[in-house]
């Protein structure tokens, strides 16, 4: 089965904050600097209402979040161009809650933030993916109260600086089945997140790309991912050729951690149940391959070649998945760039 791939970017801009009733301001327009937006400048839902703090930037900060559908708060963020963002979230929590994150309509990520304050602020990072333009972003908790907010902080991603991004139209993959299993049962897309699953016994699911059209440049492939716990002894995403081997070849453990084609030496820790940012290149032509983790580089590997017919792959891949188990990848805001020497 073969499929061109028009992706839709689920963007992400930023929720914000609040103010009494119900309050907008104009959006912003951010450069590769950051652009901090304090939470009483943003639109407030519900019970969400400005208190004030001490030691917040701006002396206040944004209570009484989540616990139901209405109580939220959102952000616009207007930039010039598609792209990567890093999002610093500045938080006050005493224990540890869940806030979740909805970038212009699209499905809410959760995430876990720990404090000890609900006095002093703490930082936490996420990568987003904006659109040129103006977007939004919601932050709430429909089922449970969030953490209150100070603030957030907008860079533009500095990994990506000067790549191109490639068109997605001129891009296409198909799904390698390889489980005996229907389609259906091994791979969906659910508001634009792309799922395969694997069990024990079976030998993959995966998304397999073209090759690429520059087989003399830098080629990179991005997503946000999630692996979910219990996934074991599995590739979720690899930069390949067929008679060249893997320079990339990035494994996902029981344990929950990372590593690179077999490398011993963990490159991330504790991130099954957690969205987080993937960015992969190799240059053929350096033989040059680089992992960043929400935008932090985690692993360069040299790997000479003469062979010129790479493409990305990402999806499951049994390595050795107990008796028994599954493992499950999904994959959200897929893009692909490439940059000259």
């Amino acid at each position: 089965m073969r499929a061109k791939l028009f992706h839709k970017f689920l963007v992400f801009c930023l929720g914000a904050f609040f103010l009494l009733s119900v309050c907008s301001v104009s959006p912003e327009r951010v450069n590769a600097a950051s652009t901090s937006y304090e939470a009483e400048n943003g639109t407030m839902s519900g019970t969400a209402n400005s208190v004030t703090c001490t030691a917040c930037s701006g002396g206040f900060k944004v209570g009484h979040i989540g616990g139901s559908l209405t109580n939220y708060v959102t952000q616009n963020v207007n930039v010039i161009r598609n792209g990567s963002y890093n999002m610093d979230i500045y938080f006050l929590v005493n224990g540890t809650r869940d806030l979740y994150i909805s970038v212009n309509g699209g499905t809410g990520t959760p995430k876990k933030l720990s404090g000890s304050s609900w006095g002093t602020p703490v930082k936490t990072s996420v990568t987003v993916q904006l659109n040129a333009g103006n977007n939004t972003i919601k932050f709430y908790n429909n089922a449970a109260n969030s953490p209150d907010l100070d603030r957030i902080v907008i860079t533009e991603s500095t990994v990506t600086a000067g790549w191109t991004e490639i068109p997605w139209e001129t891009n296409s993959y198909y799904v390698q089945n390889r489980t005996g299993a229907p389609m259906s049962e091994r791979f969906w897309i659910v508001n634009g997140v792309y799922t395969t699953r694997v069990y024990a016994g079976e030998e993959r699911v995966e998304m397999r790309w073209d090759n690429w059209s520059d087989q003399n440049k830098d080629n990179m492939w991005e997503a946000d991912v999630m692996f979910e716990p219990g996934t074991e002894k599995t590739a979720i995403m690899q930069i390949k050729s067929n008679t060249g081997g893997e320079p990339i070849y990035i494994q996902a453990t029981a344990d929950g951690n990372i590593r690179n084609n077999g490398d011993p030496t963990n490159i991330a820790t504790n991130m099954a149940g957690t969205w987080f940012n993937l960015k992969c290149a190799f240059n053929p032509a350096t033989g040059v391959a680089r992992i960043w983790i929400n935008d932090v580089l985690v692993k360069t590997r040299q790997y000479n070649t003469t062979d010129r017919a790479w493409y990305f792959k990402n999806g499951t891949y049994n390595n050795g998945i107990s008796k028994g188990n599954y493992s499950e990848a999904h994959f959200k805001n897929l893009r692909m760039y490439r940059k000259d020497n």
